[in-house]
């Protein structure tokens, strides 16, 4: 066996990736020479810089005196964050004892004063081989300083002074560009920045793109591409932009798309085929985003009818691919930037924002048709003050397994959910009905979650009448319906057994027998409280702790 101090070098920088302590860092470098080494890199390859400037560079002596590393040596990142200014000198020798720093991170206020000119001013024999430089503002650095440090850098943040993107040929390791400065106006300029720079990884940028019979000669694939960021308008997602994307960019994984709002009648088409391609089973991870920027809620009925509709069309397309091992949506109604989310791994998690209430969606047969029954396993709706009727009669998802509500709700007695497993409530209204059609409309029901929040049910507050349900699971977060910060009770109770729950303000709670649970009525006059029935509940939690249930056998006075 190799005694773990013999280990090579690539192999304990890998061990020690994962010691986050920095006391567990410290103990290793006492371990032998070698450990000391990589230890060491690994403790300093990150220093911040404010107000110990002078005692940093002071280490250069100490260093000298000894055969182990130079602490400077170590630096790969450095955060400077002073209140003062730098000289050049003191620069110098920042840069000559740091001499492997890759990444600076500064203050705007600082960069202005003296960095800037500082990055330009020192030697080319002595300066650093940097490969990002942030400077906390969006209009620097300037180009100059990129380019003094264009052989190393590999991540830039256009600055507001350059005319064109022909600077970009001077950047062919260029790994991530952000350029929101000004627009691209012309397909030939978007597939100029990949000609310049095929190593580009993330590409951020704002276009126009209207120039739809651009001839595109090049047939390039540009593998290096995973994250793509546009803000656009509708106009500019056409078939030659969607063509050129789906086809060049084949290890795409993350895709974001701030729309501004005009119309385009090919839009859906052209999205549609961009989703298609994109979203392809072999890919492991993809996420797709597509907000429609600085959009409000329009007073008009049939405006917000139309978009509603649109973005569920756009959602759906997702779920049309071959399915996965379980795949979820969330619905969200907002006043404000509707839009799409759709993330995909191993499981398709769909969220859809929209201006028009859910039940359109219903009505117009957006969710209740085609392939979203077939392929829907977890549905969760969010905003609260709306009505909702899940499904019709003839259109509920038949592999539905999770719902998840914060809404107000009318009954199930009219649904049927064969598959449906988990149902979670939070800050839910019900009518009497709901909680006792549970068993007929959902048969296969193991897990109840009363989440964060009331449950109001109507004609009958405080109580969950679920007598003839078996559960294996009950998890309890609920909150009283008017809770006036005074400790409150719970009653769980089944065939055969019983709980009592004191729950206190800050959430902590006591589990009580019958006998100190009247006890603590007598003392404390619980004014709110919920009873919950049900006919047999394997295990109970509150806040995804156990709670033991009592045998009614244990009190004869149990009803």
């Amino acid at each position: 066996m190799v005694d773990i101090q013999h280990f090579p070098h690539h192999i304990l920088e890998i061990i020690f990736l994962y010691l986050t302590s920095q006391e567990d860092l410290h103990r290793c470098r006492r371990a032998c020479s070698k450990w000391h080494s990589v230890a060491t890199r690994r403790l300093f390859k990150r220093v911040v810089i404010s107000r110990n400037l002078t005692k940093f560079l002071k280490l250069r002596a100490m260093n000298k005196s000894t055969r182990l590393i130079s602490l400077g040596e170590c630096v790969k990142e450095m955060y400077v964050r002073m209140e003062r200014s730098m000289s050049l000198e003191e620069f110098k020798q920042l840069v000559t004892y740091c001499p492997n720093v890759e990444s600076i991170n500064v203050s705007s206020w600082l960069y202005l004063i003296c960095i800037s000119k500082h990055l330009l001013d020192i030697d080319d024999d002595i300066k650093w081989s940097l490969r990002h430089i942030v400077a906390n503002d969006s209009n620097n650095p300037s180009i100059d300083v990129y380019l003094k440090y264009k052989d190393s850098i590999v991540s830039i943040h256009a600055p507001s002074d350059v005319k064109d993107l022909q600077f970009l040929a001077s950047f062919p390791s260029l790994q991530t560009f952000i350029h929101q400065s000004s627009v691209i106006q012309s397909l030939r300029e978007f597939m100029f920045i990949f000609d310049a720079c095929p190593k580009l990884t993330h590409l951020c940028i704002q276009t126009t793109i209207e120039d739809a019979s651009c001839l595109i000669t090049n047939q390039n694939i540009y593998p290096s591409l995973t994250n793509l960021e546009m803000k656009i308008t509708f106009s500019s997602m056409t078939r030659p932009m969607v063509d050129y994307i789906s086809t060049r960019f084949i290890n795409l994984s993350t895709v974001i798309l701030n729309i501004h709002q005009t119309n385009s009648s090919s839009f859906e088409e052209n999205y549609t085929r961009l989703v298609n391609t994109l979203m392809t089973p072999y890919k492991r991870r993809f996420s797709f985003k597509m907000t429609l920027k600085d959009c409000r809620r329009p007073f008009d009925g049939n405006t917000q009818m139309e978009f509603t509709r649109m973005l569920a069309k756009c959602t759906i397309e997702a779920f049309k691919l071959q399915p996965r091992t379980f795949n979820s949506m969330e619905v969200t109604k907002v006043d404000y930037e509707p839009g799409i989310h759709i993330y995909v791994d191993k499981k398709l998690y769909c969220m859809l924002f929209t201006w028009a209430p859910f039940s359109y969606l219903i009505d117009q047969d957006a969710l209740s048709g085609g392939a979203i029954p077939r392929y829907l396993h977890k549905l969760t709706f969010q905003r609260r003050r709306a009505t909702l009727t899940p499904f019709r009669n003839d259109g509920s998802p038949t592999q539905i397994q999770e719902l998840n509500f914060f809404y107000k709700l009318r009954s199930f007695q009219n649904y049927y959910y064969n598959s449906l497993q988990t149902l979670s409530l939070s800050s839910v209204f019900v009518d009497a009905s709901f909680f006792p059609t549970l068993r007929r409309i959902c048969p296969k029901l193991k897990v109840l979650e009363l989440g964060m929040g009331p449950i109001i049910v109507y004609g009958n507050e405080g109580v969950i009448d679920m007598q003839d349900l078996r559960l294996q699971r009950l998890n309890l977060a609920i909150l009283p319906w008017d809770f006036s910060g005074n400790p409150w009770l719970v009653v769980v109770k089944t065939h055969k057994e019983y709980v009592y729950i004191k729950i206190h303000k800050n959430r902590r709670y006591n589990v009580l027998t019958y006998e100190e649970a009247m006890e603590e009525e007598r003392q404390t006059q619980f004014h709110e409280r919920y009873h919950i029935y049900c006919y047999d509940i394997q295990e109970v939690f509150r806040f995804n702790r156990k709670i033991t249930l009592y045998s009614n056998s244990t009190s004869s006075n149990i009803a």
